[in-house]
């Protein structure tokens, strides 16, 4: 089963991408693994950028990209059809970033329409770390959808351009069933399993009422914790009254987006780049604990 925290359109776009790759079938050679695909730290934000994390320094700034589709890592079909962003880099970029003396704020430069689940709770524990210790803005940049926003709303503040998209809060999970295509071809599929629900999904055979709704608990859970995780960054700026109309999947423009409470401010890159002001972070529970 894929897991998926990503605006649906966008969803959809990859998976033709990711078919139009594959058709062509182009193969890249063998090649060793590079520093930044390794799950180690590193001491500086400077140290950090020379190993092709996706980290910048501008006047003691750390500027940390999440550009397209998140993924815990990429591979060699992620980098050939390009447009993903590993949330393992991004990550070890703004500890880096965190714990580098030299840097005085971060902004998280954010153009995504979400992606993987994998990985993106230790990201989202990053950056409410992080910003425990110095500012974290994420600043919008054309998109911040689905895991994007997860992670977004653990930064001190949240930034948008004027015609940017915030939002597609949820979890979505993705099953293909393809017994009916099977069954016309003449094919049969036999299962051997020790389970009912250990070969849910397997390709050829029907997904079954109780299987269907042991994925829905699956996705339910993640949804679960998309809340929990943005309320912990929000803090009360969203109750519970908000959440039933932030959470349905839809997406909307910066100055409405700011209406709900989804972000603080609208502004441009440039403006955030130029004002040297800390932004003003709103109260969470985990800082009254503290």
């Amino acid at each position: 089963m894929d897991r998926w925290s990503i605006h649906p359109a966008r969803f959809h776009a990859l998976q033709r991408r990711i078919r139009e790759t594959i058709d062509i079938g182009i193969t890249l050679p063998a090649r060793k693994p590079r520093a930044y695909m390794l799950p180690r730290a590193f001491s500086t934000a400077a140290d950090a950028a020379r190993n092709g994390l996706p980290v910048q320094v501008v006047n003691g700034t750390a500027i940390v990209s999440i550009d397209g589709v998140m993924v815990k890592m990429l591979g060699l079909l992620e980098e050939l059809v390009g447009g993903f962003t590993s949330t393992l880099q991004v990550q070890r970029a703004i500890e880096a970033a965190a714990a580098d003396n030299s840097i005085t704020r971060i902004v998280l430069r954010i153009d995504s329409p979400g992606g993987s689940v994998d990985g993106l709770a230790e990201l989202a524990d990053a950056i409410l770390a992080a910003r425990q210790v110095k500012p974290v803005i994420a600043q919008g940049t054309g998109l911040i959808a689905s895991a994007a926003y997860y992670a977004a709303s653990q930064a001190t503040e949240i930034r948008a351009q004027r015609m940017d998209l915030v939002g597609a809060i949820g979890t979505i999970a993705v099953v293909d069933d393809w017994s009916g295509w099977f069954a016309n071809k003449g094919i049969k599929v036999h299962i051997f399993t020790t389970g009912a629900f250990k070969a849910a999904g397997t390709l050829g055979t029907e997904l079954t009422k109780e299987q269907q709704a042991d994925y829905q608990r699956i996705v339910d859970s993640f949804f679960t914790d998309f809340r929990r995780v943005v309320t912990r960054g929000r803090g009360s700026q969203i109750g519970p009254a908000d959440w039933s109309r932030i959470s349905d999947g839809r997406v909307w423009p910066a100055t409405e987006a700011q209406s709900l409470k989804l972000i603080d401010r609208v502004t441009t890159m440039d403006e955030t780049m130029r004002s040297s002001r800390p932004a003003a972070r709103p109260s969470t529970a985990s800082d009254a604990a503290g």
